[in-house]
């Protein structure tokens, strides 16, 4: 659509079952596709599941699918997926492919959490920006540059770089957050949690002036069916306040149409590796 970007998130039950994974994401690009969504945010390690022996075959065989079946449907997506490279580190991901279907950009995890220890993630130690193509309201392509931040990544912690702040300074104008974070613990912690996430996510939208389009997964990290709420809000912040949220229970799709030319950068010409 002209003038517009429409980028669509995905609150989806993450299990350790790839083939259930993978048919979830499937039903993602169709609704995007059908609903003339240009790109879709997933939860973090939506495609992998969140566990240790998580990869295998059929993961390699799965990613491949889901990358053709989004080519084929012309979908930019930001999958959430664990990962294990050619040199056999394991990274937690945010994978951005363009419509194309070509990986444009790869951020790996910088903030571990013990679930990532526990899967034998390395840490990520650069952030790379995310080019989104788009057409003004004149018809003229140009980019709009995204940050994927996964979970803790936008929160933050003491000692460690801001790096909502360090996206902005290298020129982007929207936050694609991808989280996945403990829940069914007890009734206080998974309400605490929430509380918790729902405010650093309303402050740093806030401070930052940028969008922030964030999505969690409706299962427990583990992959345990789980009836109760995320551990944070689905849903997009602009200047602090909710433009859009689902309900915090199961599996929902929604979109916002962010105006181009509010965002475009028609300067930038890199991936915006820092």
């Amino acid at each position: 659509m002209r003038g517009k970007l429409r980028i669509g998130f995905t609150q989806i039950q993450c299990s350790a079952d790839h083939e259930q994974n993978l048919q979830q994401l499937l039903k993602c690009i169709d609704w995007a596709y059908e609903n003339q969504v240009d790109l879709i945010v997933t939860p973090e390690a939506s495609l992998s599941g969140y566990h240790p022996g998580f990869y295998s075959q059929e993961l390699v065989d799965s990613l491949q699918l889901l990358e053709t079946y989004a080519r084929n449907k012309g979908i930019a997506m930001c999958l959430g997926t664990l990962w294990k490279e050619s040199d056999g580190s394991v990274r937690n991901q945010i994978r951005s492919y363009n419509k194309l279907g070509q990986l444009v950009s790869t951020h790996n995890k910088i903030l571990l959490t013990k679930l990532d220890l526990d899967c034998g993630v390395v840490q990520g130690t650069s952030l790379n920006l995310i080019p989104i193509e788009a057409e003004d309201h004149e018809g003229t392509v140009c980019n709009i540059v995204a940050a994927g931040l996964i979970c803790a990544d936008l929160y933050g912690a003491e000692g460690c770089v801001n790096l909502p702040k360090l996206a902005q300074d290298n020129g982007a104008k929207i936050l694609l957050h991808s989280t996945n974070a403990n829940r069914n613990v007890d009734e206080t912690h998974d309400k605490v949690t929430r509380d918790w996430n729902t405010a650093h996510l309303q402050m740093i939208s806030w401070l930052s002036k940028m969008p922030i389009v964030t999505v969690d997964n409706s299962a427990c990290p583990n992959g345990e069916l789980w009836d109760g709420p995320t551990s944070s809000p689905s849903g997009v912040l602009i200047n602090g306040e909710w433009a859009i949220t689902v309900l915090n229970t199961g599996n929902h799709m929604q979109y916002w149409d962010f105006d181009v030319d509010n965002y475009k950068d028609i300067n930038y010409t890199s991936y915006g590796k820092t």
